[in-house]
């Protein structure tokens, strides 16, 4: 396996330009922050950026508890990865990663330098210390299972491997702030969420109704509570079911919260759909 490291201080745009640096030396997999990523997606490993303080997660960026180290490890022989990027904050680091996976060390040290400017790298870092930005050169969907701070903009680049026929293929880096930056400190407004519930009930107006709603007030996993009143068809689970996805998938998209879950309660079953009227103009 060829090795091949990406290092430059914190907070100079690495994990940003890492799929570039990785296109270019045609590499398919990179380690970041304790995270190995294989074609775009979350393979195995965890993000140092999940952890809710700077020791943790300069923990896991090494590899230093066994079980994680050994689940990149297995992961690493089973793809049989023949290129692999290893980002970090200096060569000496990088060093350290490699000889802790029992890996090559680097053949080859890339910097940030060579591929940003000094303006560039100011910027990133004016991102990174005074709005906490991180970035993870991975999509959000792989992250949300275990990620415990706030998502802030999923961006999606179009990259051309091929310029000769012209094939574009997609690739997805998301912002975020990690726990230990903001210490969990976002709250959430009510109205907002209330407002978002209620857009998206309309649709669902015709057999159910939200008759009160409430949420745990945890930005990091958000559980919402919906009550509901609903008029008995041959398919109004299915369409309790279907409410209760849009609702979570609603929520996380406007207001980049996740949500662990949005539980649905019967409250009410009613036969008449005049009674279903009647209550809307009443909430009306």
């Amino acid at each position: 396996m060829k090795v091949y490291s990406f290092t430059g201080k914190s907070g100079t745009g690495k994990s940003y330009q890492a799929i570039r640096v990785a296109k270019e030396k045609g590499i398919p997999a990179l380690i970041d922050d304790g995270l190995l990523i294989y074609k775009n997606k979350i393979v195995a490993g965890r993000s140092a950026k999940k952890c809710e303080s700077r020791a943790k997660a300069m923990r896991i960026a090494l590899f230093n508890y066994e079980d994680h180290r050994i689940d990149v490890q297995k992961k690493i022989k089973a793809l049989k990865i023949k290129k692999l990027l290893v980002l970090g904050t200096s060569d000496h680091m990088v060093d350290i990663i490699t000889d802790t996976l029992e890996i090559p060390r680097a053949i080859e040290r890339l910097y940030i330098e060579d591929y940003t400017s000094a303006g560039e790298r100011e910027l990133a870092a004016e991102r990174r210390y005074n709005h906490g930005e991180h970035v993870i050169p991975a999509p959000m969907g792989d992250l949300k299972r275990d990620f415990a701070g706030y998502f802030m903009n999923p961006q999606r680049f179009l990259k051309n491997w091929n310029l000769a026929n012209d094939e574009t293929d997609k690739y997805e880096k998301t912002v975020v702030m990690p726990q230990y930056v903001y210490n969990g400190n976002y709250t959430i407004n009510e109205n907002v969420i209330g407002d978002i519930i209620r857009i998206v009930a309309r649709k669902y107006r015709r057999n159910i109704r939200v008759t009160n709603f409430y949420n745990n007030g945890k930005t990091g996993s958000l559980v919402i509570e919906l009550d509901l009143k609903v008029r008995k068809t041959v398919d109004c689970m299915r369409s309790c079911i279907i409410l209760q996805r849009d609702v979570k998938r609603s929520i996380e998209q406007m207001t980049s919260f996740q949500v662990k879950c949005v539980n649905v309660n019967i409250k009410e079953l009613v036969l008449d759909r005049e009674i279903m009227r009647n209550h809307g103009r009443k909430q009306a």
